[in-house]
């Protein structure tokens, strides 16, 4: 078991792979002049004693009253928010009898120009209406003692009279509508979160594919409306504590994100891998073990609830492996591969058994060959995968020999990083 190993190194062979990647498309509506979106008149959208209307929107402009959202009839009752052109502010408010509560933002609009912010009013009968912009209370009135209503709602216009007028120019995302008031704290804390659904939730617009309303039955008609890219900051993405792991998988990593309240996810993929654990922490964070991939492989990373999937936009690598035959006859070729993210620098050695187990902290892994090690190839590795011949001696004294091979990666050589390949042990028959 201690003869020297005399295997000989024929051939190198190496391939670039494919490199694989997951992207994240969520949706917004684009609304402007002669476009807007309708929403048939229900009474959900008709709280008599308190609500919250709350939306993203990324400005361009403004035709008259700007607005984001309307719900009133003609010189009716009802509530508004508004990127008016007149009046050049920000503003919600609630049109009464003939009295507008209006809760105006201090700064010009053209702060908001091109950019995508948050924008909400939060009303209370016999109350307050109060004006939020990108989660900060901005302004706040005295509320009507009474809310009563009037006509259909529209997103970024109206339709008063079969035309659209009072357009927003811009993009609108994430519209919310409340049968509460929601308080400062609930606004700040949730208006970067996707919402499945939380109490007082009455509608959610959120412009993924469709103008459907993905909590109540208020769903959206087009009126020169389009669906279009977006990249306002809420949406079905998180982080992973890590972007990349052991391609044998078994490492803990935490998902961060505005996960939706109140639903458990049903699955974790890894691409096309399931993950068999994986625990809710809390709101923002999910705890999975990796399952195993394949070295060398980027993949998307999703969570699956039951109306939606969330994603990570930074794919996630695994790490390498080395392949081996568990048998080689005398006089044969031995064939190893190595499968690695590129680029890096990698050490490709043999030893004999006994096999050990030596975690060698911070790499990645453990060290399987004890010394004396045979170094078989190192250096830079700009390739994917690479495989090594290597001819077996025609010696019967090999007969029933085992070789252990095992492989250790790093990004680059002076890295106090790495990761060891799980230890491949080949019988000479």
């Amino acid at each position: 078991m201690n003869r020297p190993i005399l295997l000989l190194a024929a051939t190198l062979l190496a391939g670039q792979g494919p490199a694989l990647s997951g992207q994240v498309a969520n949706g917004a509506v684009r609304v402007g002049d002669n476009a807007v979106v309708f929403v048939p008149r229900h009474a959900s959208l008709e709280p008599t004693s308190a609500f919250t209307l709350e939306c993203w929107i990324r400005a361009s402009g403004a035709i008259s009253h700007g607005r984001i959202v309307r719900k009133s009839a003609d010189s009716g009752n009802g509530y508004h928010l508004s990127f008016a052109y007149q009046t050049p502010n920000l503003s919600g408010d609630v049109f009464q009898n003939g009295v507008l509560h209006i809760a105006s933002d201090q700064a010009n609009h053209s702060t908001y120009l091109g950019s995508w912010h948050h924008v909400a009013v939060a009303v209370t009968a016999g109350g307050q209406v109060s004006l939020y912009i990108d989660g900060a209370l901005e302004s706040r009135v005295p509320a009507p003692a009474t809310i009563s209503h009037s006509s259909d709602l529209s997103i970024g216009g109206t339709l008063l009279r079969a035309a659209a007028t009072e357009e927003f120019i811009g993009l609108i995302d994430e519209v919310r509508f409340w049968n509460i008031e929601r308080t400062a704290a609930e606004i700040q804390r949730d208006h970067t979160r996707w919402i499945g659904s939380a109490p007082g939730l009455v509608s959610s617009w959120s412009f993924d594919g469709d103008l459907r309303d993905s909590v109540g039955p208020n769903h959206g008609i087009a009126a020169g409306a389009s669906l279009v890219p977006s990249d306002s900051p809420v949406g079905r993405v998180f982080s992973a504590s890590l972007s990349s792991a052991s391609w044998q998988g078994g490492e803990w990593i935490d998902l961060t994100g505005s996960f939706p309240i109140g639903i458990a996810p049903l699955a974790v993929r890894f691409g096309s891998n399931l993950a068999t654990q994986f625990q809710r922490i809390g709101n923002d964070l999910i705890q999975v073990r990796v399952p195993p991939g394949r070295a060398g492989s980027s993949v998307p990373i999703s969570v699956e609830f039951a109306t939606m999937t969330f994603f990570d936009p930074e794919p996630f690598g695994y790490l390498p492996r080395l392949t081996a035959p568990v048998t080689a006859p005398l006089g044969s070729r031995l064939v190893l591969r190595l499968e690695t993210p590129p680029p890096g620098f990698a050490v490709l050695f043999a030893g004999v058994p006994p096999a050990i187990a030596l975690p060698l902290p911070p790499f990645d892994g453990e060290l399987a060959i004890l010394p004396p090690v045979i170094e078989l190839l190192s250096g830079a590795w700009p390739f994917q995968s690479a495989e090594l011949e290597l001819f077996v001696p025609n010696d019967p004294a090999w007969t029933g020999q085992e070789i252990l091979f095992q492989a250790f990666f790093a990004r680059v050589p002076i890295e106090n990083s790495g990761t060891f390949t799980l230890p491949q042990v080949v019988r000479i028959l």
